[in-house]
Protein backbone atom coordinates (compact mmCIF):
# COMPACT_ATOMS: atom_id res chain seq x y z
CA UNK A 1 0.00 0.00 0.00
CA UNK A 2 1.64 3.10 -0.86
CA UNK A 3 1.93 5.86 1.73
CA UNK A 4 0.93 9.26 1.67
CA UNK A 5 3.58 11.73 2.61
CA UNK A 6 3.34 15.69 2.57
CA UNK A 7 6.19 17.25 1.81
CA UNK A 8 6.11 21.19 3.41
CA UNK A 9 8.72 23.38 1.97
CA UNK A 10 9.85 22.83 -1.76
CA UNK A 11 13.69 24.52 -1.26
CA UNK A 12 16.89 23.23 -1.15
CA UNK A 13 16.06 20.73 2.10
CA UNK A 14 13.17 19.88 0.21
CA UNK A 15 14.22 19.23 -2.96
CA UNK A 16 16.87 17.09 -1.60
CA UNK A 17 13.93 14.94 0.41
CA UNK A 18 12.39 14.62 -2.99
CA UNK A 19 14.72 13.32 -4.73
CA UNK A 20 15.72 10.33 -1.72
CA UNK A 21 11.91 9.93 -2.18
CA UNK A 22 12.03 9.40 -6.07
CA UNK A 23 12.18 5.72 -5.65
CA UNK A 24 9.91 4.98 -2.90
CA UNK A 25 6.36 4.01 -3.00
CA UNK A 26 4.80 7.62 -1.92
CA UNK A 27 2.20 9.52 -3.36
CA UNK A 28 3.54 12.78 -2.65
CA UNK A 29 1.92 16.30 -1.99
CA UNK A 30 4.14 18.92 -1.88
CA UNK A 31 3.20 22.45 -0.54
CA UNK A 32 5.16 25.65 -0.48
CA UNK A 33 4.58 29.69 -0.93
CA UNK A 34 6.90 29.62 -3.79
CA UNK A 35 4.89 28.83 -7.01
CA UNK A 36 8.85 28.99 -8.83
CA UNK A 37 9.99 25.66 -6.37
CA UNK A 38 6.56 24.17 -6.97
CA UNK A 39 6.80 24.63 -10.82
CA UNK A 40 10.53 22.93 -10.64
CA UNK A 41 9.00 20.02 -8.69
CA UNK A 42 6.53 19.47 -10.97
CA UNK A 43 8.79 19.78 -14.18
CA UNK A 44 11.72 17.29 -12.83
CA UNK A 45 9.11 14.52 -13.15
CA UNK A 46 8.55 13.25 -9.43
CA UNK A 47 5.79 9.77 -10.20
CA UNK A 48 2.99 10.57 -8.23
CA UNK A 49 3.19 14.10 -7.10
CA UNK A 50 0.83 16.78 -6.54
CA UNK A 51 1.65 20.36 -5.74
CA UNK A 52 0.11 22.94 -4.08
CA UNK A 53 0.95 26.99 -3.34
CA UNK A 54 0.11 27.96 0.12
CA UNK A 55 0.65 30.14 2.50
CA UNK A 56 2.52 27.38 5.41
CA UNK A 57 2.67 29.71 8.19
CA UNK A 58 -0.66 29.55 8.36
CA UNK A 59 -1.95 27.11 11.24
CA UNK A 60 -5.62 26.49 10.05
CA UNK A 61 -4.06 26.33 6.40
CA UNK A 62 -1.03 23.91 6.91
CA UNK A 63 -3.78 21.77 9.40
CA UNK A 64 -6.57 21.24 6.30
CA UNK A 65 -3.38 20.45 4.25
CA UNK A 66 -1.81 17.54 6.34
CA UNK A 67 -5.12 16.13 6.50
CA UNK A 68 -5.57 12.70 5.31
CA UNK A 69 -1.60 12.25 4.67
CA UNK A 70 0.24 9.66 6.70
CA UNK A 71 3.52 11.18 7.12
CA UNK A 72 4.31 14.60 7.35
CA UNK A 73 8.22 15.88 6.41
CA UNK A 74 8.59 19.79 6.96
CA UNK A 75 11.54 21.40 5.45
CA UNK A 76 10.95 24.41 6.26
CA UNK A 77 12.71 27.16 8.92
CA UNK A 78 12.71 25.99 12.41
CA UNK A 79 10.20 28.47 13.97
CA UNK A 80 7.29 27.10 11.90
CA UNK A 81 8.17 24.02 13.50
CA UNK A 82 5.24 24.38 16.20
CA UNK A 83 2.60 24.83 13.86
CA UNK A 84 3.31 22.44 11.40
CA UNK A 85 3.88 19.75 14.11
CA UNK A 86 0.74 20.77 16.05
CA UNK A 87 -0.93 20.31 12.92
CA UNK A 88 0.42 16.68 12.48
CA UNK A 89 -0.91 15.82 15.36
CA UNK A 90 -3.97 16.69 14.76
CA UNK A 91 -4.54 15.44 11.86
CA UNK A 92 -2.73 11.89 13.37
CA UNK A 93 -0.06 11.88 10.80
CA UNK A 94 3.33 10.72 11.43
CA UNK A 95 5.66 13.64 12.12
CA UNK A 96 9.74 13.84 11.10
CA UNK A 97 11.79 16.58 11.46
CA UNK A 98 15.20 17.97 10.22
CA UNK A 99 15.90 20.66 12.45
CA UNK A 100 18.67 21.13 15.45
CA UNK A 101 16.85 24.12 16.68
CA UNK A 102 16.83 22.93 20.83
CA UNK A 103 13.58 25.04 21.35
CA UNK A 104 11.69 23.72 18.81
CA UNK A 105 12.55 20.23 19.70
CA UNK A 106 11.60 20.58 23.19
CA UNK A 107 8.10 21.71 21.82
CA UNK A 108 7.71 18.84 19.84
CA UNK A 109 9.03 16.13 22.72
CA UNK A 110 6.34 18.61 24.96
CA UNK A 111 3.16 17.16 23.41
CA UNK A 112 4.61 14.25 22.29
CA UNK A 113 3.33 11.75 24.94
CA UNK A 114 -0.09 11.68 24.52
CA UNK A 115 0.40 11.73 20.73
CA UNK A 116 -1.54 8.32 18.81
CA UNK A 117 1.55 8.97 15.89
CA UNK A 118 5.30 9.22 16.11
CA UNK A 119 6.19 12.43 16.60
CA UNK A 120 10.16 12.47 16.06
CA UNK A 121 11.95 15.82 15.75
CA UNK A 122 15.70 16.21 15.37
CA UNK A 123 16.40 13.05 12.46
CA UNK A 124 19.91 13.46 11.95
CA UNK A 125 23.06 14.58 14.41
CA UNK A 126 21.07 15.95 16.41
CA UNK A 127 19.33 12.74 17.76
CA UNK A 128 23.44 11.42 18.77
CA UNK A 129 23.28 13.56 22.13
CA UNK A 130 20.32 11.21 23.14
CA UNK A 131 21.44 8.26 21.48
CA UNK A 132 24.54 8.10 23.49
CA UNK A 133 23.82 9.08 26.78
CA UNK A 134 24.76 7.13 29.74
CA UNK A 135 27.26 5.70 27.70
CA UNK A 136 29.90 7.82 26.91
CA UNK A 137 31.47 10.54 28.91
CA UNK A 138 32.00 13.71 26.16
CA UNK A 139 30.09 14.35 22.75
CA UNK A 140 30.73 17.31 20.15
CA UNK A 141 29.56 17.39 17.03
CA UNK A 142 30.64 20.40 14.89
CA UNK A 143 30.41 21.15 10.95
CA UNK A 144 34.08 21.07 9.00
CA UNK A 145 35.06 24.01 7.00
CA UNK A 146 37.61 24.99 4.95
CA UNK A 147 40.08 27.65 6.45
CA UNK A 148 38.15 31.01 5.71
CA UNK A 149 35.35 29.97 5.35
CA UNK A 150 34.41 31.64 8.65
CA UNK A 151 35.91 35.17 7.49
CA UNK A 152 34.16 34.90 3.98
CA UNK A 153 31.06 34.07 5.91
CA UNK A 154 31.61 37.23 8.03
CA UNK A 155 32.20 39.60 5.17
CA UNK A 156 28.97 38.63 3.12
CA UNK A 157 26.76 38.55 6.52
CA UNK A 158 28.09 41.08 8.26
CA UNK A 159 29.98 43.35 6.41
CA UNK A 160 28.17 43.59 3.78
CA UNK A 161 25.15 43.28 5.52
CA UNK A 162 23.19 40.33 3.89
CA UNK A 163 22.20 38.72 7.02
CA UNK A 164 19.46 41.13 7.19
CA UNK A 165 16.46 39.82 7.04
CA UNK A 166 15.76 41.82 3.68
CA UNK A 167 18.82 41.40 1.92
CA UNK A 168 18.56 37.40 2.48
CA UNK A 169 17.42 36.67 -0.81
CA UNK A 170 20.44 38.22 -2.51
CA UNK A 171 23.04 36.24 -0.08
CA UNK A 172 20.93 32.93 -1.19
CA UNK A 173 21.63 33.79 -5.10
CA UNK A 174 25.02 34.56 -4.23
CA UNK A 175 25.71 31.57 -2.58
CA UNK A 176 23.78 28.92 -4.93
CA UNK A 177 25.23 30.31 -7.82
CA UNK A 178 28.78 30.50 -6.81
CA UNK A 179 29.28 27.39 -4.75
CA UNK A 180 28.78 23.82 -5.86
CA UNK A 181 26.14 21.96 -4.47
CA UNK A 182 27.51 18.73 -2.69
CA UNK A 183 25.46 15.97 -2.66
CA UNK A 184 26.90 13.58 -0.57
CA UNK A 185 28.10 15.08 3.18
CA UNK A 186 30.74 12.68 5.25
CA UNK A 187 30.56 13.00 8.94
CA UNK A 188 33.24 12.71 10.78
CA UNK A 189 33.76 11.14 13.97
CA UNK A 190 36.74 11.35 16.65
CA UNK A 191 37.09 8.34 19.35
CA UNK A 192 39.01 8.92 22.21
CA UNK A 193 39.81 6.01 24.37
CA UNK A 194 42.80 5.31 26.95
CA UNK A 195 44.62 8.35 25.12
CA UNK A 196 44.17 6.58 21.78
CA UNK A 197 42.85 8.81 19.06
CA UNK A 198 40.95 7.14 15.94
CA UNK A 199 39.17 9.36 12.88
CA UNK A 200 36.66 7.36 10.95
CA UNK A 201 34.29 9.11 7.73
CA UNK A 202 31.07 7.85 7.32
CA UNK A 203 28.94 9.39 4.36
CA UNK A 204 25.55 10.05 5.49
CA UNK A 205 23.64 7.90 3.55
CA UNK A 206 24.93 4.93 5.14
CA UNK A 207 23.46 5.68 8.11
Amino acid sequence: MSIKLILIGAGNIGDAILNLSRSRDYILTVADRDPQRLEYAKQAGFPNITTILADISHAPTVTKLISGHDVTLPACPHFLTPVIATAAKAAHSHYFDLTEDVESTCFVKSFAQDSTTACVPQCGLGTLRKSWQGRIQNLDYKTVRYPGHRDIIKILVRDLRLGKLERRPILKEVLETSIPIAKQDVVLTLVRRNHIQIWCGLANDKY
